[in-house]
Formats: structure tokens, sequence, C-alpha cells
């Protein structure tokens, strides 16, 4: 009693000084147990641990160029993908027709002077019209002659949309597509593994 107050001790406050007492001692005997850093013990276990060694260039390079082969091997596979799925709605809305190889032209690569053919094909459409069309894929040797009945195919509104029926023809972009990002993801993915395997040796 002090001046006609009475001071009460909370129960709640005694309770928590004591559960935070215990949790410190609870830390205290972890830390020995497990040689935590904050011990003698621990402090001269990563005293004497071996500095890590800095990255030498050829890591560097080997880190930047595997994932770089890894995101264009993916970005390529998407692409193929995606090329084949269009190419396929696109074979469920053709019609076919018959055309004939009309001309056969040249067409010239600036970078190397390489010299492929490229086919140029007429047909009757359904609404009675004849159109010309000139092949999207080149090849060298030809793949047709002046002359040649070839199978078509084309949108049925839109003619100029054809298409010569032929693997080569109709799947080449996406196959193209699809095997260079097989071959540039596959490496990247090696060439990740081999440098994951020697920076846990090192």
């Amino acid at each position: 009693m002090q001046d006609g107050c009475r001071i009460v001790a909370c129960p709640c406050a005694v309770i928590l000084r004591s559960k935070a007492t215990k949790d410190l001692r609870l830390l205290f005997k972890l830390r020995l147990a497990f040689h935590l850093p904050g011990t003698t013990e621990g402090r001269d276990r990563l005293a004497r641990m071996p500095p890590k060694k800095p990255r030498s260039l050829r890591r560097v390079i080997l880190w930047i160029f595997c994932r770089a082969w890894m995101i264009c091997g993916l970005g390529a596979l998407t692409t193929g993908c995606g090329f084949a799925i269009y190419r396929s709605v696109w074979l469920y809305r053709s019609v076919p027709a018959v055309g004939i190889v009309t001309g056969v032209s040249e067409a010239t690569k600036e970078q190397d002077d390489s010299v492929n053919y490229v086919p140029t094909v007429t047909f009757k459409a359904m609404d009675g019209h004849a159109y010309r069309v000139v092949s999207s894929v080149a090849s060298n040797p030809p793949s047709f002659e002046i002359g040649e009945e070839v199978p078509i195919r084309y949108i049925g509104s839109n003619p100029y949309s054809a298409e010569i029926d032929s693997f080569w023809q109709l799947w080449f972009v996406a196959v193209v597509c699809i095997g260079l990002g097989i071959f540039f993801a596959g490496g990247g993915y090696l060439l990740f593994r081999y440098e994951r395997r020697s920076t846990s040796v090192l």
C-alpha cells in the first residue's frame, strides 16, 4: 500500500517473462548442440573453412553460353510448335485442287550467293477462275519440273493462299524450327549439367 493505492503484479506479465527466459535457454542449448557460428567452436569451424574462390572467366562464359543456348532452343521450339498448330488448322480448313507447274524461278541468297529454285503453280479454283501462286519454299535441285501436275491445297475464300500439297512444302518451317530448338535446348542443357558439376567439384 502506497498513498492509499495497492500495487498488484499482473500474472500475465510474469508468465510472459518466464516463457521468454525458457526460450532464451532453449536457444542457447540449440546453439551449443549444433555449433552455430555464435559459439567459439562454430567460429573456429568457420575460420577453418577455405575461402570461396571467385568464378573464373571460363566458368562465367560457360554460365552465359549454356543459358543462352537453352533460351534460343526453347524459343525455336515454341515457334516450331506454334507453326505446326497453325499448319494443322490451315490444312483442316483448306480444300484440295490440282495445279500445273508453269515456271521455276531462281532465288539467290546474298550471304553465300547460292541459288535455289522456286516453283510457280497455276490452278483453277472452285469459283472457276485460274490463279497463279509462287511457292514459299525453295530448293536446290528443283523439286518440280515445268509442266508437272501437283496436288495443292488452299483456303476456299482465299485462293492465293494455295500451297503445294507435299511434306516439305507444308512442314518445312516447323521441322527446321523444332530441329533447331531440340539441338540448342539439348546442347544448352548438357552444358548446364557440365557447368553445375564443375561448380560442385570446385
